[in-house]
């Protein structure tokens, strides 16, 4: 008899959810290793999400659901109806939701990959400005964890913080935490004359890039050689347009758009600084990212910052609402004046691999 997997992912389309979605699969045809016995349905949005060639077409099978990211009908209709009748006919085993809610299915276990952190965060008049829709998603997650933690769901976070909030303000017990795993890798830099501070990030509130360009602003009269790279152009949503009309003036920041995978790895590779002044990350995986590159780091002085970067020495942390502090220490790393201290976490975190819990998957 075989063995069959339900994966829901259609509403993931890019950043850190993305690249969950994908190492994930990989890792799961790794564990499955090529047994015919077990099945796996996904659930995507289109099929240029992933490189489906990749999978091997006895175990997996994938549905499109273009729909399913339009408007909250769609959403809610998948939630509810759609997959409910998919595990009527198919009869899953497990069901694993890697966007934070579990559908309304029939399955022997449900386990969903919570991390959506907004639900933490008291959004001001301006953010609801910014993402109208955050807020809208903030209200019902809050909805939603009210009325599953009497349900035998289990949760997964990828660190102790979310975990801990969980419990405390929704009751839920079952939750896993998950850490990614990443493996220290050389490579060989290829830095020029001018100092270049990469911030590969999507344009989001909560990403707080105001307090970069507050600081440079302070930093213009200054004749300094440096970059700092925004990873987004200013067409996006409301809030690029409002980080591009205050940093459009200051020739040190530039929007450089999307970059894809490999043009990614060349940026980190010139890059002399990660600078990461997000309030709010279930991980924040471009910290993980410049770990493997060995890259040093200005990040902001908040716990999740810590816990992804464990006991990496090359970092400086900022608070981040004090753009005069971070105008100092941007001076600092440019003119070479200052070293790093060390940190004292104890653990290297990385994320080449998950390190989910596949006994409860398996």
């Amino acid at each position: 008899m075989n063995k069959i997997i339900g994966i829901s992912a259609q509403n993931i389309k890019e950043g850190g959810p993305l690249t969950i979605l994908k190492i994930f699969l990989k890792e799961i045809q790794k564990k499955i290793n090529h047994d015919h016995k077990v099945k796996v349905y996904v659930y995507l949005n289109n099929k240029d999400v992933l490189n489906l060639k990749d999978f091997d077409k006895e175990i997996f099978k994938f549905f499109f659901l273009p729909n399913s990211t339009k408007n909250y009908f769609y959403k809610l209709y998948y939630q509810l109806f759609f997959f409910k009748r998919e595990s009527l006919i198919r009869e899953f085993n497990t069901w694993i939701s890697l966007q934070d809610i579990a559908p309304n299915v029939l399955a022997k276990k449900k386990i969903t990959y919570f991390h959506t952190p907004i639900i933490f965060h008291k959004m001001n008049l301006k953010e609801i400005f910014f993402e109208p829709t955050s807020f809208l998603r903030s209200i019902f997650f809050k909805l939603y964890l009210n009325q599953v933690k009497q349900k035998k769901i289990i949760f997964i976070t990828q660190q102790k913080w979310i975990k801990k909030l969980l419990k405390e303000k929704f009751g839920i017990q079952n939750i896993i935490v998950s850490k990614p795993e990443i493996s220290k890798k050389k490579y060989e830099r290829k830095l020029t004359k001018k100092i270049i501070f990469l911030y590969p990030s999507l344009p989001r509130f909560q990403k707080n890039y105001e307090v970069i360009c507050k600081a440079c602003k302070k930093l213009k009269n200054k004749n300094l050689k440096y970059e700092i790279l925004f990873t987004f152009d200013k067409n996006e949503n409301r809030y690029s347009k409002y980080i591009y009309n205050i940093s459009k003036n200051i020739k040190n920041i530039k929007l450089i758009g999307r970059q894809n995978y490999y043009q990614m790895q060349k940026l980190y590779k010139k890059s002399n600084f990660l600078i990461f002044s997000s309030k709010l990350e279930t991980w924040g995986l471009p910290l993980s990212e410049a770990v493997s590159y060995d890259l040093p780091i200005l990040a902001s002085n908040y716990d999740y910052v810590r816990e992804t970067v464990g006991n990496y020495k090359k970092i400086k942390y900022f608070d981040p609402d004090n753009h005069k502090l971070l105008s100092n220490i941007l001076y600092d790393m440019i003119s070479n004046k200052k070293k790093f201290k060390k940190n004292k976490s104890k653990t290297l975190i990385s994320q080449d691999r998950l390190n989910f819990p596949w006994d409860h998957i398996i």
